[in-house]
């Protein structure tokens, strides 16, 4: 009776665990994979492919390990904030809370990764590791879908790009400062891919160099400021005495400004915005 016994219980056992192994390899049905394509400004990259690599216009790809924080948003309101490590992590559709009447998912992402509340959080350039903010959004993906979900990531931030040139001897433009202040937080609601900076406070970032960028919260352009000081010249103005054409410093665009330096005075020789990026062509010159 006793062998009897065991060899019925064996045979559940073995029985089990072929139910078990048919149920895992049935991934098509239960459990499929969301394979995450990404690309930032215009080189597409896969997701096999730490900090994202870019080139000077601000396009390029992730490295393995980046992280980003993926929000999707079903048809019937449901949402769902995960961690993703590009190049190392799996996501699977029953990672995301759907009901069963959602035929349709909308997922937008974020690099650095932040934490959303909402799909909102606050970007605060004075304590982020990264300053270079992107996100993507990607809407009406059909729910269970084998398809890739392509995600293309742009710059939120605006770039300010200053080079200066001299044809002094006298000048010595390694040593300039150029300390740049500007409002420095915004509120991101990623959902509706909006940025609201009403409430922010300025505050002062140093470069030093010839050639030099700052990345800002987009605002107006009387709200930033530029000290300069190379050999002689010690002078703070607005940049809105620079540019005159245009009122906005926007998301995802880049602020390029040539500036000669003569003696007792700084020349602007031109400037351009262009998509991380053009905005226009201003010239003039600043008495120091």
């Amino acid at each position: 009776m006793k062998k009897a016994y065991c060899i019925l219980a064996l045979a559940t056992v073995f029985a089990t665990i072929g139910c078990q192994k048919n149920e895992g390899g049935n991934t098509s049905d239960d459990n499929k994979k969301i394979n995450i394509v990404t690309s930032i400004g215009k080189d597409a990259v896969s997701h096999e492919v730490r900090r994202p690599q870019l080139g000077n216009d601000g396009s390029g790809n992730f490295a393995n390990g980046d992280m980003i924080t993926i929000h999707a948003l079903s048809e019937s309101g449901r949402k769902t904030t995960l961690r993703y490590g590009i190049g190392v992590s799996s996501l699977y559709w029953t990672d995301i809370d759907l009901s069963e009447s959602d035929s349709k998912v909308h997922f937008s992402a974020c690099y650095p990764e932040q934490n959303l509340v909402n799909g909102k959080f606050t970007f605060n350039l004075e304590t982020t590791s990264d300053k270079n903010l992107l996100w993507a959004h990607k809407q009406n993906i059909t729910a269970q879908t084998d398809e890739s979900v392509e995600m293309l990531f742009n710059h939120v931030m605006h770039r300010i790009i200053i080079n200066y040139t001299t044809q002094s001897n006298k000048i010595d433009l390694t040593q300039t400062q150029t300390v740049c202040t500007a409002k420095s937080t915004c509120n991101v609601d990623l959902l509706e891919k909006s940025l609201d900076n009403s409430s922010s406070q300025k505050a002062s970032f140093t470069e030093n160099g010839k050639n030099i960028e700052f990345i800002v919260v987009p605002q107006k352009v009387s709200d930033v400021s530029l000290h300069v000081s190379v050999g002689h010249i010690d002078t703070t103005f607005s940049l809105d005495e620079l540019v005159t054409n245009f009122t906005d410093l926007n998301s995802g665009m880049q602020l390029t400004l040539n500036l000669v330096v003569k003696d007792g005075s700084i020349a602007l020789e031109n400037s351009t915005i262009s998509q991380w990026g053009n905005q226009g062509t201003i010239e003039g010159e600043i008495i120091m």
